[in-house]
């Protein structure tokens, strides 16, 4: 693969989950590439203002709207 083609990868990896970058580094090494860069995620159950799950898509719909309505209004 060509190493050139992306400066860096980043890999988002929840502490909690050393399995999953463990398992990222095994597919890296299988293709060689040697430019992942791994960084804490932030866990959705940390965040210190956390919709209720039940209010979760509203809120998101909520700011897609809003994106569609600012495209829109270009």
């Amino acid at each position: 693969m060509n190493q050139s083609f992306f400066e860096y990868i980043c890999v988002i990896n929840l502490d909690a989950r050393p399995d999953r970058w463990k398992n990222m580094q095994v597919q890296f090494a299988n293709l060689n590439i040697e430019n992942a860069h791994r960084f804490s995620a932030v866990s959705f159950d940390k965040l210190e203002y956390n919709p209720p799950p039940e209010n979760f898509k509203t809120y998101a719909m909520a700011g897609l709207q809003r994106k569609n309505e600012d495209a829109n209004a270009e």
